[in-house]
């Protein structure tokens, strides 16, 4: 549920990066590539009593027809659910750098075969609910391997303008070797060690 929330953000900012498909376009609006740990302390989320967390570690670039991003993020998020069944609080704290291109924060292969992250310590935000104890910088290093093809899917997709465009997204599975310091206690499911990328292309009217 909270791993939605990291994802739809970034999400958003592309939204707002990526200008309007008009119909004298051509080739991409935007390009995002990504590489992405996903933790999770159940495979399938719970309403059992007990805290529930998750973790996300991302490096990601996209570029627009207007320049390039760099991101980093480190997202902690879940909630505490009472014996009674109720949300007793929850929290969404997370360390990011988001910024112009920045090639030594790390960077993803357009191939999508690897991936790498490394970081100066990065100021910790807790943006909502009652953020549990953790460190007030955190470091980020290490890389991802591809270990398996890519899946494609595309999408094709009508804004509010009425302007049509192909949403293209590739992923492959990943090793990865990722390295938090100080160290965070990780959720005990890994569910997502994945290099991918996302692509809108506008179709032209005819």
């Amino acid at each position: 549920m909270r791993h939605a929330i990291g994802l739809a953000a970034t999400l958003a900012l592309l939204a707002v990066l990526a200008p309007p498909a008009l119909a004298s376009d051509s080739g991409p609006l935007y390009t995002w590539r990504y590489a992405e740990l996903y933790y999770a302390s159940e495979a399938v989320p719970s309403s059992s009593p007990g805290i529930h967390s998750q973790l996300t570690i991302r490096i990601s670039q996209s570029e627009t027809r207007d320049g390039a991003t760099s991101t980093v993020q480190v997202i902690s998020t879940g909630w505490s659910t009472s014996a009674g069944g109720g949300m007793d609080y929850d929290w969404y704290a997370a360390y990011e750098i988001v910024g112009p291109y920045d090639p030594s924060l790390g960077g993803v292969d357009p191939s999508l075969r690897s991936a790498w992250i490394s970081t100066g310590p990065i100021e910790l935000a807790c943006y909502q609910g009652q953020c549990p104890a953790l460190p007030a910088q955190l470091s980020v290093s290490g890389t991802w391997t591809a270990t398996g093809p890519a899946s494609a899917t595309t999408e094709k997709v009508i804004d509010d303008l009425g302007w049509s465009s192909n949403l293209m997204r590739r992923e492959r599975p990943a090793s990865s070797d990722v390295v938090l310091s100080p160290a965070l206690d990780r959720p005990a499911v890994l569910i997502r060690s994945v290099i991918a990328s996302q692509s809108q292309v506008s179709i032209p009217l005819r």
